[in-house]
């Protein structure tokens, strides 16, 4: 019997390493991502957990080394789940590699029967320029919900499953950098959180898992909102 494989883009990030750690239960994973020395110190953290792992140095950027990326997973066993978890923060990221990043955001395919703008003008400071990778950031996780839902029919012809996920504000060493760098909007970003605390990496794991679960096979083609009610706080007046 041949094993099971999940390919998780960005692994060795907060939110992705948390979930090759719990999808890394049933399933052997393979790491992606630019970063050869970073993958590898997750692998080896993977490695004491007991999950079998392996890393490909892949560019997401680059059409070539994704289907490189997918040829050498595919040789490892069968491929049930790809979890893009790569991005970018607007924190300490330029306007232009946030919007390159679209594709990187974080979105599930899975097979389990089924299984799981351009920018005008130009900046006239740091705080502009903060202010329109923000911007991009936002168009950016807006473009990989469209995606999700523009592509349904075209998975569920190979039996498969789309998903994204919007996490919120999750502490991860990408949102340290922005409340290192940016304190005063990571201060205002927290008294809008109804939870009122940050996310888990864990937590993202777990809901990763769970939407990769025959338990989950009927939720397809929709974006999860994991941000401990703050759109809802935002947009919707509370009684």
């Amino acid at each position: 019997m041949k094993k099971t494989i999940t390919v998780v883009t960005g692994g060795h990030g907060g939110m992705g390493k948390a979930i090759c750690k719990e999808l890394g239960k049933t399933s052997a994973i393979v790491l992606a991502g630019r970063n050869l020395a970073k993958m590898e110190t997750a692998k080896a953290e993977l490695d004491e957990l007991g999950v079998e792992s392996y890393c490909c140095k892949t560019d997401i950027a680059d059409r070539a080394q994704v289907q490189a990326l997918a040829d050498y997973a595919a040789s490892l066993g069968d491929v049930l789940q790809v979890i893009h978890t790569s991005g970018v923060s607007p924190s300490d990221t330029a306007t232009e590699t946030s919007l390159k990043s679209t594709r990187s955001a974080r979105s599930i395919w899975s097979r389990h029967s089924i299984r799981c703008w351009p920018m005008a003008g130009e900046a006239e400071d740091e705080e502009g320029e903060f202010f329109r990778a923000g911007l991009a950031y936002a168009m950016s996780k807006k473009f990989v919900i469209y995606f999700t839902q523009k592509n349904v029919s075209r998975f569920a012809e190979k039996h498969c499953r789309i998903l994204s996920i919007s996490p919120g504000c999750y502490l991860t060493p990408m949102h340290q950098k922005l409340i290192d760098n940016q304190p005063e909007t990571a201060e205002n970003q927290l008294e809008l959180i109804p939870a009122g605390r940050w996310g888990y990496p864990y937590e993202m794991g777990a809901l990763t898992a769970f939407l990769c679960s025959s338990g989950a096979g009927y939720i397809n083609g929709v974006d999860i909102l994991a941000d401990g009610g703050q759109n809802a706080g935002i947009f919707v007046p509370q009684i």
